[in-house]
């Protein structure tokens, strides 16, 4: 059995209030039964192959593409036939809330979800592993949690999922992209053009799932990626501007200042004193 998986729940994150991703991976043959009482959330994305599961004492067939959702304190029995091929998300149980908060209790007590298009899924899977592979910092383990979100919801059919909102969707990939772009300059009205809504329609659903305002949750971004500047590295505070989106380094420094309680310099100053420059 061929196994490739990463584990990135330690790892730093700058939105806490996003359901933090454990592990995944693919199991690219898998033939071996699970026996088991889950500890953790599981989603199964079986991509090829079929086989069987055992759920409280009732048999079903299980034939791909179709998502297993498994969560903490249920006993499944379930095992290929021969073989088949899986992509799997796995969180920890205290992340049940964080899920249930976007994805509903509907779609977490399915269990079992018919995918509706599996060449998203298969897209979305090769898009996790290939962030994966980059340098586990600055946003890159928020965007595999926002990726691993919208991987479930196009995991079912529009059937499957009248309560999540086509306008939901939109407004975690505004999300995903100022967590990986937020170094530049964004139009919010041009950005909320290509998703295929509005600027007001997407503040309207953001409210919904944020405290922070679209602005503001990407200038916190920016902040979070300086202070980390500032204190791992030797870069210059206006090289630390720039590199932040901020053309004038004064008005960083008072932005800084406005949103911390203090400036770029005391803050260098303290993690020096604090010996946290390797």
């Amino acid at each position: 059995m061929i196994e490739k998986f990463s584990h990135i729940e330690p790892l730093h994150r700058i939105n806490p209030a996003v359901a933090h991703l454990n592990r995944f991976g693919f199991i690219w043959d898998k033939e071996n039964a699970i026996d088991r009482v889950f500890d953790h959330i599981s989603f199964s994305f079986i991509l090829a192959g079929d086989g069987f599961l055992v759920r409280d004492g009732l048999r079903t067939d299980l034939t791909a593409p179709i998502l297993m959702i498994s969560l903490p304190g249920e006993s499944k029995l379930f095992r290929p036939h021969s073989v088949w091929m899986e992509f799997f998300l796995a969180y920890s149980a205290d992340q049940l809330p964080a899920l249930t908060k976007t994805l509903g209790k509907e779609l977490l007590g399915r269990h079992l979800i018919p995918i509706g298009d599996i060449e998203i899924i298969k897209s979305m899977a090769s898009l996790i592993e290939s962030l994966s592979r980059r340098d586990l910092h600055n946003t890159v383990p928020d965007q595999l949690d926002r990726i691993a979100e919208a991987m479930i919801l196009a995991a079912a059919s529009d059937r499957d999922l009248k309560h999540v909102s086509k306008q939901e969707c939109q407004v975690i990939q505004f999300a995903q992209y100022l967590e990986a772009n937020f170094k530049h300059e964004i139009d919010f009205e041009s950005l909320a053009l290509r998703l295929g809504t509005s600027y007001s329609s997407i503040r309207k659903q953001w409210s919904r799932k944020f405290k922070l305002s679209p602005y503001a949750y990407l200038m916190e971004l920016r902040m979070r990626y300086a202070d980390k500047l500032l204190t791992e590295t030797y870069m210059s505070i206006g090289d630390i501007a720039a590199e932040c989106g901020f053309q004038d380094q004064r008005y960083f420094s008072r932005f800084f200042h406005r949103m911390t309680d203090s400036t770029p310099s005391k803050v260098r100053e303290l993690s020096r004193n604090n010996n946290s420059i390797k």
